[in-house]
């Protein structure tokens, strides 16, 4: 959707052990209690997200007509990773995500999210958001919602389909 093409929103990353930057691989690596903040807003809706994780690699792109470098992957491991997302408007609390795994991957240009546990645990909480203009067919994590996945190996979440495929292997998915 061309709502999905947004201007770029500056990301905030501290690291409380050290920070290397790699120039062969166009990398930065984030060692120790890494925090990465992302605040995007508009007229109506503040959006804040927050990602920890012991270790936290960023591989920037290369393009060199830019000021500052995009984010062409970002992954967060090293042990206990937690996504936090909260969307407000006016204020008002409307939905969130909590995500804990142990490896977090972030493909901007694929706009996909990979989560890998085992086991891993996501939460979302859509329940006040305002129901959608556009019918979203069946299932839509973009409409008032509670779900909470649990368990899971791999969890995929793409933003563009809205698509969300969870693995446990050869155990459960609690959904």
């Amino acid at each position: 959707p061309s709502d999905l093409k947004e201007s770029a929103v500056p990301v905030k990353i501290i690291a409380h052990k050290k920070a290397e930057f790699l120039p062969a691989l166009n990398q930065v690596i984030f060692e120790g209690d890494t925090l990465c903040t992302m605040l995007r807003e508009d007229p109506n809706i503040q959006q804040k997200y927050t990602l920890s994780a012991p270790k936290l690699t960023v591989d920037l792109s290369e393009n060199k007509d830019k000021q500052s470098p995009d984010i062409e992957h970002l992954t967060a491991d090293g042990g206990v990773v937690r996504l936090a997302t909260v969307k407000k408007a006016q204020g008002e609390l409307l939905g969130g995500i909590e995500l804990k795994c142990f490896r977090f991957d972030y493909d901007p240009a694929r706009q996909l999210f990979l989560a890998t546990g085992p086991p891993g645990t996501i939460v979302v909480d859509n329940s006040k958001i305002a129901a959608p203009k556009e019918k979203l067919g069946k299932f839509s994590l973009r409409r008032r919602c509670y779900v909470v996945v649990r368990d899971f190996e791999t969890l995929e979440y793409s933003l563009e389909a809205n698509q969300i495929i969870a693995d446990a292997g050869r155990g459960a998915i609690l959904i």
